[in-house]
């Protein structure tokens, strides 16, 4: 039985940041609405396989909730609730930042 998929409002304030940079900033709107595509279907796609994912684990080695997907250079960050039998889609952020402190 498929996941439903829950995107929560840090995902989608994530996804318009990274739009409005791409599209403005760098001045590339097409190269900015495919990744932004690219990353809604890839959360959609966590329905079905919600474990393609690894567990994000910090620098001292602790595995913590979330899994993370790579998209470019992009990082989908996601935790799988069984309880509920939702996959709830956290955050998504440039890979080069400090992932940590973000996700505390």
């Amino acid at each position: 039985m498929p996941y439903e998929v829950v995107l929560v409002s840090s995902f989608y304030k994530d996804a318009s940041e990274i739009y409005d940079y791409i599209s403005q900033r760098l001045g590339a709107p097409q190269a900015a609405e495919r990744l932004i595509d690219e990353a809604y279907r890839r959360a959609k796609g966590l329905s079905e396989t919600p474990t393609i994912g690894r567990i994000f684990v910090t620098s001292n080695g602790t595995p913590t909730k979330f899994r993370r997907i790579n998209i470019r250079n992009y990082s989908m960050f996601y935790y799988i609730n069984e309880d509920e039998h939702t996959v709830e889609v956290h955050r998504f952020i440039y890979g080069r930042r400090n992932l940590e402190l973000i996700l505390k």
